[in-house]
């Protein structure tokens, strides 16, 4: 009975989430299925690591898909370069059985994870500002982030 209760609370959180918070779960959900992937690529469970990267995958390519290349095209052409190096990282995983390619996608998972999350925290606080000052408040979208810089 808990459980489903959880996982209504868990809908009700995806379905009010703005677009930055969604992009922020997906961040998480990818990082978390790609650390199970490796810890069941080292314990040896093919089946699970195999079922954790395709669930990794499924993220990624949504990440792909949520891409809007009108709003900011440059930020959007190194996004997909770099998720499509992911996806071909995870493959090798999979295929190789090996936790090198995982390590390096957790990595740059991470790394834009905590990218977007400032984006995210900057739109909401320019919100604020522009709230209180009785200005439009702007709606948190890829133009938002357009001077986000991935490094490591």
């Amino acid at each position: 009975m808990k459980k489903f209760g959880y996982q209504q609370y868990k809908k009700v959180g995806v379905k009010t989430a703005d677009r930055g918070k969604l992009l922020i779960m997906l961040y998480d959900g990818a990082i978390r299925f790609a650390t199970l992937a490796k810890i069941k690529l080292e314990e040896k469970d093919w089946g699970a690591k195999g079922i954790y990267i395709t669930k990794c995958q499924a993220i990624v390519f949504e990440l792909i898909a949520s891409l809007d290349h009108t709003v900011a095209p440059d930020l959007c052409k190194n996004l997909e370069s770099l998720y499509y190096f992911m996806t071909e990282q995870l493959t090798e995983a999979n295929i190789k059985k090996d936790p090198q390619p995982l390590i390096a996608v957790i990595k740059l998972l991470k790394t834009l994870r905590e990218a977007w999350d400032e984006a995210v925290k900057q739109t909401q606080q320019q919100n604020a500002v522009a709230k209180d000052q009785g200005t439009q408040v702007a709606v948190p979208d890829q133009s938002n982030y357009t001077n986000i810089k991935v490094t490591g």
